[in-house]
């Protein structure tokens, strides 16, 4: 799995064609809808790209090429960002320890979980927090 995102990381940093025509955007936008209501509700479990291909019935290097071409973002971090903003949103709004917002927005572990977040907000979920609170 450590290869998979080592690879949709780099997919991701580089311009992708806009090789995909109007009507294929067409077919698929239903496909790439039910993956994004499929991660909103799942983002808290250990779901893999995978697990999200095959709920969409396709596969997962078509599916993440679709998925990038329609939204701009890669499947990962799409899912990486929303499990993100509902820990900001925990942070925020409740008194639960980091390690639990952790697990409860869908990390696997509190060091990725602080990397994550420091890359996205420039802050450490410790340190937001805190000055959400003062």
């Amino acid at each position: 799995m450590d290869i998979l995102h080592w690879f949709l990381d780099r997919i991701d940093n580089n311009e992708t064609p806009n090789n995909i025509s109007a009507k294929l955007k067409r077919r698929h936008l239903q496909t790439v809808e039910n993956a994004k209501d499929y991660m909103f509700s799942n983002f808290y479990e250990n779901i893999s790209l995978s697990d999200i291909a095959n709920h969409c019935n396709i596969s997962l290097f078509h599916f993440s090429r679709i998925f990038k071409e329609i939204t701009t973002y890669s499947p990962y971090n799409f899912l990486r960002d929303t499990r993100l903003s509902n820990a900001k949103q925990l942070l925020e709004t409740s008194d639960l320890p980091i390690n639990e917002i952790c697990f409860r927005s869908g990390f696997q572990n509190v060091e990725n979980f602080n990397t994550a977040f420091k890359d996205r907000y420039q802050y450490t979920p410790s340190y937001f927090k805190k000055s959400k609170n003062s």
